[in-house]
């Protein structure tokens, strides 16, 4: 086997096994060097040159190692002698291996101390490539199309002549039905539901249709005025009495024994009692009404007061006042009313009766059989 090789730490040359033994290498903390970067210092023996087998068994040489690590190598017994003279000491040498291991300790104690080591920064988030957008291209400007001669307009639609009499419908649906269409549309609904209403259930709905077509009859109010009547001759007693004063919105004092449809009164049957809501607050009866054109008009009732009390009765039409009289004295009985409404012919008026109060004591007002009658 060959001789193992290994490099001065210092400045790298190959050191052979008998270079130690020859004094040119030497071994300092298990690491090889030259004697040229670590001479002997004063006082340490060189060791003695390597003399050729005479019969003596040569020392032992140490195990050997891998080329990668240090041999350790232990040098023979030296003969007493005179010292050898000192080599002339370089400090280049001695200053790097001081720094060398200096640069050793420090690693050493980087890597086992307590500090951690920071995480590794996170690598920029890529960012998308730019998308290039690409616009199109402008159209060209559309030609003139080449000039035509004019069409001729289009013959007009072709409609039939309307259709006359009050029970006329459009047969064109884009015309839009007339008020006449309207109404009698209307009147054909209340009929329908006097006819499906059988058991009597939907009177109070049957009424509001009736009051809803007089207002807008016109000339046709005698037709709404007899439908109405037709059907209120079909009710029980009861209902029929309280159908007669559907059209007339009552407003009275709500304590018990004051206000009421009473069967009779007197000498009177279906009689309406009312009473002032407080003093300098009358009870009213309110109700619109048209009042035609060519025709004497006038609102015609009955009314008395308390057999032990009496009250003022006032009468407005659209706010103006036609009539204020007191009625009494007590128990004076019945009394006809008759106040004219031709001034207000053409027009949709608002009538207004009051039962106002005077001294306070049993104030009550009874009313029967009120009417517009139009000759």
């Amino acid at each position: 086997m060959g001789r193992e090789i290994v490099y001065c730490e210092g400045c790298g040359n190959s050191l052979r096994e008998d270079d130690f033994e020859r004094g040119r290498g030497r071994m300092i903390d298990n690491r090889p060097y030259c004697t040229t970067c670590k001479p002997y210092l004063e006082g340490e023996n060189e060791p003695p040159p390597k003399r050729p087998s005479s019969g003596r068994m040569a020392a032992q040489p140490p195990p050997r190692k891998s080329a990668t690590g240090s041999i350790p190598i232990i040098p023979g017994a030296r003969r007493p002698g005179p010292a050898a003279p000192q080599a002339a000491s370089n400090p280049l040498p001695i200053i790097a291996g001081v720094g060398g291991v200096l640069l050793i300790l420090l690693i050493v104690a980087v890597t086992q101390g307590g500090t951690r080591r920071p995480p590794p920064a996170e690598p920029p988030a890529q960012q998308a490539p730019p998308v290039e957008v690409r616009r199109p291209a402008p159209e060209p400007p559309p030609r003139d199309p080449p000039p035509r001669d004019p069409l001729p307009p289009p013959p007009p639609p072709r409609r039939d002549p309307a259709p006359s009499g009050p029970t006329a419908k459009s047969s064109d649906p884009l015309v839009a039905p007339s008020a006449a269409e309207k109404f009698e549309a209307f009147l054909a609904q209340i009929r329908q539901r006097i006819q499906e209403d059988g058991r009597k259930e939907r009177t109070e709905e049957i009424l509001r249709m009736c009051g809803a077509a007089a207002k807008i009859a016109g000339p046709r109010l005698s037709e709404v005025e007899k439908l109405k009547a037709d059907y209120i001759a079909t009710l029980d007693e009861p209902a029929r009495l309280a159908a007669l004063w559907s059209d007339w919105k009552i407003t009275s004092s709500t304590e018990a024994g004051h206000t009421g449809l009473l069967p009779s009164y007197g000498d009177r049957a279906n009689v309406y009692m009312t009473h002032p809501l407080s003093r300098g607050v009358p009870a009213t009866l309110e109700r619109e009404v048209e009042i035609p054109t060519g025709k004497k008009t006038r609102l015609s009732f009955w009314v008395s007061c308390h057999l032990q009390g009496d009250f003022e009765l006032r009468v407005y039409a659209d706010g103006k006042e036609l009539l204020k009289e007191p009625i009494g004295p007590k128990g004076s009985g019945w009394k006809e009313k008759s106040v004219d409404l031709t001034a207000f012919a053409g027009r949709r008026i608002a009538l207004r009766l009051e039962n106002f109060p005077t001294e306070w004591e049993w104030e009550h007002a009874y009313w029967s059989d009120l009417k517009v009658i139009s000759d």
